[in-house]
């Protein structure tokens, strides 16, 4: 019996979980013997050492798993279906940290990616609480008294 991954993340440089401050290529399946420093890769700002500068090469994720992406699916559930305002929860909570991983990425000099999206997230598990609520309201008002 073979193991198939139930989800594949793209080809490309990532931080190097057996090198920290470095980057790996991952060719789709497995990680492969091609390492450089961030600061050679296109749209990865400055790498380990320069000027003073530390480098948090654990920010750097697959595109399909960010926590932007969360918050946006998780938003879009809320305002969908919210039982128990959970999904609003879900989308603001990983809303806030994918905001707050973007701005350290900022800091360090790095192109800003998933901004608009953790936002959206935020923004609809707003929207998906605030109406949930009134349907609890409105549920309550009109239930028949015993």
């Amino acid at each position: 019996m073979t193991f198939t991954p139930s989800t594949t993340v793209a080809p490309g440089w990532y931080a190097d979980p057996m090198a920290p401050g470095q980057a790996r290529w991952w060719s789709g399946l497995d990680w492969t013997h091609h390492v450089q420093p961030f600061s050679s890769i296109p749209g990865h700002g400055p790498g380990p050492g320069s000027a003073g500068q530390s480098w948090d090469g654990g920010l750097l994720l697959p595109r399909e798993r960010t926590l932007a992406v969360r918050a946006l699916v998780w938003g879009i559930v809320a305002v969908v279906i919210n039982p128990l305002l959970a999904p609003s929860i879900l989308a603001i909570v990983y809303g806030i940290m994918a905001l707050t991983r973007v701005n350290r990425l900022v800091a360090q000099g790095v192109e800003p990616v998933g901004r608009s999206r953790a936002i959206a997230g935020i923004v609809l598990g707003s929207v998906g609480a605030v109406a949930a609520v009134v349907w609890i309201a409105v549920f309550v008002a009109f239930a028949p008294s015993r």
